[in-house]
């Protein structure tokens, strides 16, 4: 999250994106754990999310952006195939760049919302790194408390 904001600060919309898809990778990595599709382990996911006190409308539950990401490849070329002047980075408040539909950006980051656009997909980051947070403080204090040691 912090080199996030530095790189955003710089102006370096590459590493930018790098930090926004590994912030994102991690999350989907989180709601794969707790809202795991199999169905032999939706107990361990139940068991996880009361343990380590994730709500139900987590941020963390991700389902969209867990179905872009099963389909990345097919995706990106669907997504291309409905677009005429497609823009794959853009970093700038949303509505800024007149003509451009949202839907137009690959990735779009809003930097006053922190609201991130991917192929159609909308979350806000922020809100994403807090829950992530809050899931790590969680795991710790579980730990602690269930150490034999």
């Amino acid at each position: 999250w912090e080199n996030l904001k530095r790189d955003l600060q710089m102006n370096d919309g590459e590493r930018v994106f790098l930090h926004v898809h590994a912030l994102l990778s991690h999350g989907i990595k989180l709601s794969k754990l707790f809202w795991p599709d199999e169905e032999s382990a939706r107990t361990r996911g139940e068991t996880l999310r009361t343990e380590l006190k994730v709500e139900a409308g987590s941020p963390l539950e991700l389902r969209e952006a867990r179905a872009q990401q099963d389909r990345s490849d097919v995706g990106l070329v669907e997504w291309l195939a409905l677009h005429e002047r497609p823009v794959d980075l853009n970093i700038m408040p949303q509505g800024t760049l007149s003509g451009f539909k949202e839907d137009e950006f690959h990735r779009s980051l809003d930097p006053e919302s922190w609201r991130l656009s991917y192929r159609g997909v909308s979350l806000d980051l922020r809100k994403v790194w807090q829950e992530t947070r809050q899931v790590e403080t969680s795991a710790e204090a579980w730990l602690r408390s269930h150490n034999p040691w």
